[in-house]
């Protein structure tokens, strides 16, 4: 134990990381999702006027309902913006729960004619493949007052605001459940290597530890796959996310290999002491 104490911490920090924290993760990731949603959203409304937050909301309103003579009044006269055009903005809002809408991305620009600002409020959108809709809003702030220079639709089936910090048992518990299994898998994995080898070396100990094939499917029908050192794997917004430990899984069928070659180094290595 002590000649190997660095690896010994090395694989502790490792079961800390990857066991206890997933176990966690369930109660609590909701609390620190609470609090990042919280500055996501609150920072970006807070860099604009009221009014101008305001004013898109209502706007967006507008399209929705249909009030398509009140959004033209509210939009420039330069942008030229025809009534099918109009139509086309509305039937992409018709779905969408304007309740819902949060602040995504803020900025302003002031200039000699007065400021600008472009405000992305998020939706809950009521739209299978397309359960979050974007708009982005650009507001001019002149002496004429506030008037909508253009506006930009976005959807998607995943939210744009940062959902690592969340956790549904229904969705997430067979992932967060395996995750937990490989971890624990590894973490023996290294420690029988450590127990056993004749001579242990750090970079096989870190493969066995580290390396892995991360599989993920996401909300979007999309499946990554990558392969690299993974230390810890939150579940995150994943349909279903698994870690194939490939280095505790070399180790296991090379062992005999292995444990050959060490030991014919740990003999080379006496013999050049006793030479010595």
């Amino acid at each position: 134990m002590k000649t190997h104490k660095g690896k010994y911490v090395v694989i502790g920090i490792y079961f800390l990381i990857t066991v206890v924290l997933t176990l966690l993760t369930p109660f609590i990731a909701p609390v620190i999702g609470k609090v990042v949603t919280k500055h996501v959203t609150e920072l970006p409304a807070s860099l604009v006027p009221d009014n101008a937050d305001k004013f898109a909301r209502d706007y967006i309103s507008n399209l929705k309902d249909k009030n398509l003579d009140k959004a033209v009044e509210m939009t420039v006269p330069e942008a030229n913006v025809t009534v099918e055009q109009f139509t086309e903005i509305s039937d992409q809002l018709a779905n969408i729960q304007t309740e819902t809408g949060k602040v995504i991305s803020s900025s302003v620009e002031k200039n000699s004619n007065g400021s600008e600002y472009e405000l992305k409020h998020q939706f809950n959108n009521n739209v299978v493949g397309k359960e979050y809709l974007v708009a982005d809003t650009v507001i001019y702030d002149t002496d004429a007052g506030l008037k909508v220079a253009g506006i930009h639709l976005y959807t998607g089936p995943t939210s744009a605001i940062n959902t690592a910090f969340s956790f549904d048992f229904k969705k997430q518990g067979l992932s967060w459940a395996l995750l937990i299994l490989i971890s624990l898998f590894v973490t023996w994995s290294a420690l029988n290597y450590l127990k056993y080898s004749p001579k242990p070396r750090w970079w096989l100990l870190l493969v066995i530890l580290l390396v892995a094939l991360k599989i993920e499917v996401l909300p979007n029908d999309n499946v990554s796959i990558h392969i690299g050192p993974f230390v810890s794997s939150n579940v995150g917004n994943a349909i279903f996310l698994v870690l194939i430990p490939l280095g505790a899984l070399y180790y296991w069928i090379a062992r005999k290999k292995i444990f050959t070659k060490e030991q014919v180094l740990l003999n080379n290595q006496n013999v050049s002491k006793e030479i010595a």
